[in-house]
Order: C-alpha cells, then structure tokens, then sequence
C-alpha cells in the first residue's frame, strides 16, 4: 500500500521541484547566457536589459534558467526578481481564464490528466474485486479529486477546443484515430473510478448508500434538455428544477447511509467526491459522446456513398455495354439482368 503514498508523494515532489520564479534582467545592456554554472563556461547566447527570465534555482552566484527550450544559466547579480503586486480589486474572470488557456497551463493540464489518469488505472488493477483499504484507498481517494477537478478546469477554459487532441486539422488523421480510442478508455476508466472510490468510502466508512437515483438523474436531465432545447424550451426550467431535487435527495441519501457509523466528516467528504465526480465525468462524457456521433456520422455518411457508388456500377452503365444486351469485353451477350455487375467496368 506504501508504494502508491510514494508514487503520489513523489510525483508532487517533482512537480514542486520544476517550479519556476520570473526575474528581471539588471544587466545593461546585456546579459550572457552560458552552458553551466562557470564564467568560462562556452557562450549560447544573451539575453537584454528588462528581458524577463524563468529561473529553476540558484546556486554558488549563478542561476538556472529555461533558455530555447532547455537549461542555461546567467549570473544571479544581474537579476532581480520581480514582485508581484495585488491588486485591492478581485481579477476579473476573464483575465483568469486568458492565463488558464495559455498554451503552458493547458499543456500542463492535460499532463496532470493523462498522469493522474494512468496512476488511477494502476490503482483499479491493484484494486480487483475488493476495495482499497489504508494508503492505497486515501491515495485513489486523493488522485480522483484532483482529476476531477483538473478536468473541470479544462474542459471549462479550453471551451470549445477541448477535445483538440481529436482534430484531423491538429493532430492528422492517424492521431485522431488513435487518440479517440484512448480517450473512450480514459473515459470509461474514469465511471469505474467514480463508482468505485465512491463505493470504497461507504466501506472504509462502514456504511453504504444507493446511488442510483443521482446517477441515472444526471442522464435523464442530460437527455431530456437535450431534446428540449430543440422541441420544447419552456420545460427547460422544470427538467432543471427536477434535476436539482433529485441530486438534494441523493446528498440526503448518503448522509444517512454514511453518517450513522461513519460520522459526519466522512459523510460530507462522501457528498463532495459525488459531487465532483459527477460534474467532471459527465463533462468529458459528453464530449466523448459529441466525437462519437460525429464519428458515427462520417461512418453512416461513407457506408452510403460506398452503397450508391456500387449501385451505379451497373451492366446498363458500364462503357463496355453496347445496347442489346451485348458486352464489348467479352463479346458475348449478358447474361441475366442489366442490374448485375462484374470487376471489368469502365465507366
């Protein structure tokens, strides 16, 4: 169980380590940028006067920065670090969501993804058929929340290009394809984790609730606004006002199936795991179904142009068929209907 603590710990750590502080450079008019920590060190190139720079660390005078994509370093004394200074008023939200969207963050949030991803499917293959116990279940416990709501943070910033990564015009047709069956699994690995971790709290909690209403009401609700929008808007509203009560009485449906033995703590750490998990797995959910249909779209699409294009594909079409029921390429009279077909059309 310890090994999964220290996968989590560590892989934090590492994170951690990569961090990075903006500085200024002092340096008038220039700064020289070398391969290590040395004055004699061989010369890469320079960076200018109020050139901002990424630094990792600081060692014996000289300074780790991020310098084309790699490592370099610069003498600390040219550098000041740059303060940051909050303002009295709250940003505004779309100041948050042009730093979220940058292409660093997003890149970040899809590693987070994929890693946290991997380490939750470890997880379910250690888990088998009973349910994680001690440091493996507090770790599962951990990672899902914080896929969770990593996912909700991309998928709300990326909007509309969050399933990028399945573009022909990004990424080619090959990757497209490839990527779209790693993300039905990644899809499908995240309504077993969700199930299971929140089975696993009922256990550990010696307790136990059905969940059945919440879940199958996050599809109703889903399914019926769907079709709303498009027939009947005015009972948006009231499939909303539905929804809303069914997920009350499933919170309630948890206190009381957890609380009794569990006690409260346990019970709202239950509530907030159903929560998130809901939220997070219905929103990649939904664009794995929106990539399905359109997939199943081009398919139906292609299966028709592929019928119509063998029912034109015909004696009475072909360029051989001389009238009479008479063909060139053979020199013979067809035999059977006009309607029939053979591998020697030219059309």
């Amino acid at each position: 169980m310890k090994k999964y603590l220290y996968l989590f710990v560590s892989f934090f750590i590492c994170i951690i380590c990569t961090a990075q502080t903006a500085y200024e450079v002092t340096a008038n008019p220039v700064l020289n940028v070398r391969s290590y920590g040395k004055a004699k060190a061989p010369l890469l190139g320079k960076v200018y006067y109020n050139d901002t720079v990424q630094v990792y660390e600081i060692s014996n005078g000289w300074a780790k920065i991020k310098y084309n994509d790699d490592y370099a370093y610069v003498s600390a004394k040219y550098l000041k670090e740059i303060e940051i200074i909050e303002e009295a008023t709250q940003p505004t939200e779309e100041s948050f969501f042009s730093m979220i969207t940058s292409k660093g963050s997003s890149s970040l949030l899809m590693f987070l993804i994929i890693v946290f991803s991997i380490i939750l499917f470890m997880l379910r293959m250690h888990r088998k058929d009973d349910p994680l116990e001690g440091g493996a279940y507090i770790a599962n416990m951990i990672i899902f929340i914080l896929l969770s709501a990593i996912e909700i943070i991309y998928v709300i910033s990326m909007k509309n290009d969050s399933t990028w990564f399945c573009s022909p015009n990004k990424v080619g047709w090959i990757w497209t394809i490839i990527n779209f069956f790693i993300f039905g699994y990644a899809v499908f690995n995240q309504i077993m984790c969700f199930f299971e971790t929140l089975d696993e709290i009922a256990y550990n909690s010696y307790g136990s609730f059905d969940k059945t209403l919440g879940i199958f009401s996050w599809a109703g609700a889903a399914a019926l606004g769907l079709l709303s929008t498009f027939l009947f808007p005015v009972a948006l509203p009231f499939i909303g006002g539905a929804f809303v009560i069914c997920q009350i009485i499933q919170i309630v449906l948890i206190f009381r199936g957890i609380v009794p033995d569990g006690g409260w703590l346990r019970a709202i750490l239950c509530v907030f795991v159903y929560i998130i998990g809901s939220i997070s797995t219905v929103l990649i959910l939904i664009h794995f179904i929106a990539l399905l249909i359109v997939a199943l779209i081009v398919f139906v699409v292609l299966a028709i142009f592929s019928q119509s294009d063998t029912k034109t594909r015909k004696c009475r079409n072909c360029h051989y068929y001389r009238g009479n029921s008479y063909c060139d390429y053979y020199n013979n009279y067809i035999d059977g209907s006009l309607d029939d077909s053979c591998n020697n059309h030219s059309f």
